[in-house]
């Protein structure tokens, strides 16, 4: 047995709005059908759906690894800095008690991201 794929499904509030916010933050938008569309990063994808229910986005988290917390904070904190995602939230990087470094992105629907780096030991 192999695995060949494995994605997740992220609710839009307004898929228009939330497809925006994916493709300023850097994400590439791989192909789209008007309902579902697919996000990638790096070697990752998500799926973003045309789909909203207050108690699934709110409840809806993502954890990316990434090489620094820092430099993806900042990045990040250019996107959402002018004001076109006020529903979108931004948390400075703080190590944590179990020892990864980790800054919290809120979209525009609600879902939160965890952005985590592993410390180098």
């Amino acid at each position: 047995m192999k695995c060949l794929d494995l994605k997740f499904y992220i609710p839009s509030k307004d898929y228009e709005k939330s497809q925006e916010f994916y493709i300023d933050l850097g994400f590439n938008k791989n192909w789209d059908n008007g309902k579902l569309c697919e996000f990638q990063i790096g070697e990752f994808r998500f799926l973003l759906q045309d789909f909203y229910s207050k108690e699934h986005a709110e409840n809806c988290m993502v954890h990316l690894l990434v090489d620094n917390v820092s430099d993806w904070y900042q990045k990040f904190s250019q996107c959402i800095s002018h004001g076109k995602y006020p529903e979108a939230k931004l948390i400075s990087p703080k190590k944590q008690d179990w020892g990864l470094t980790i800054s919290y992105l809120t979209d525009p629907t609600g879902v939160l991201w965890h952005i985590a780096e592993i410390p180098i030991e």
